[in-house]
């Protein structure tokens, strides 16, 4: 994880999505998405996402408003994105104080 990193995966999931494109499919599609994903992903986060935003729904929204919509137009994209975090690689630690009145400190 690092700057930059939101920006590349971006520009990477833009290529696969143009190259599909020219290969014959229709413009956006989560089918392009899910056939290169992680399975950890694709079963986890992104079948939450898919439940509580129905992006099909959406996509099929905003083509109806582009129909009708000469000059103004809608769009909508959903990109995966997961992190790993593991403790050996970060050495980050925590003192946690419990005072006799019950609050508690944290300090890192």
């Amino acid at each position: 994880r690092a700057p930059g990193h939101f920006q590349g995966a971006f520009i990477m999931e833009a290529a696969v999505e143009a190259a599909a494109t020219a290969l014959g499919s229709e413009g956006f599609s989560l089918a392009v998405q899910e056939a290169n994903m992680d399975p950890a992903c694709l079963q986890g986060v992104w079948t939450a996402m898919k439940t509580h935003c129905n992006p099909e729904g959406k996509l099929q929204d905003v083509q109806v408003f582009n129909s009708k919509n000469r000059h103004r137009k809608q769009g909508v994209y959903c990109m995966p994105c997961r992190y790993e975090m593991s403790t050996k690689i970060y050495g980050e630690t925590l003192m946690a104080t419990i005072h006799p009145d019950g609050s508690i400190e944290l300090n890192h």
